[in-house]
């Protein structure tokens, strides 16, 4: 049974069961960490030197001076996804940043130009657990879809 973009959408907004999911960076105040969800993705060459880590040692991480980025790699099963943030964004069609509408014309801080082109894009908030801890992060565009199955515009399109 093939499953229509109707019940992916209902399915993705009222899901409630564990998901597994692809690769995440999660960024705080301090530092990235990269994490790797069991499900989508295997690991590449660019994990290969990475040191594999729990969600707890990456919550109890002290980051050492003059760094401000720890690539390390977390596996974990997605809980839960929060959605009450919403699940996509209006972006800059340069560099995927949000963007902040202003007197009529969209603007991106990052690229600094005047009425930037605008597209939207996945933003989808999960709670991820471990074992030794959880951790919320955040599936843009490509984590978001392989999630869902369905591209964001698809589902826009949809009445």
């Amino acid at each position: 049974m093939r499953t229509s973009i109707d019940q992916k959408k209902k399915q993705f907004m009222e899901t409630n069961t564990v998901l597994d999911v692809g690769r995440q960076e999660e960024t705080c105040g301090f530092c990235t960490a990269q994490f790797f969800v069991e499900g989508m993705e295997e690991y590449n060459d660019e994990f290969s030197s990475v040191q594999e880590v729990a969600v707890k040692t990456v919550l109890e991480m002290e980051i050492p001076a003059g760094k401000d980025v720890v690539r390390c790699l977390c596996k974990g099963r997605i809980m839960e996804i929060l959605n009450g943030n919403g699940w996509h964004y209006n972006c800059c069609t340069k560099c995927a940043r949000a963007v902040h509408l202003l007197e009529a014309k969209y603007y991106c801080n990052a690229c600094t130009e005047d009425d930037t082109q605008v597209t939207q894009r996945y933003r989808v908030v999960v709670r991820i657990e471990d074992g030794s801890g959880s951790t919320t992060l955040i599936l843009f565009n490509k984590e978001a879809e392989q999630l869902i199955g369905v591209p964001l515009q698809k589902l826009l399109a949809r009445p």
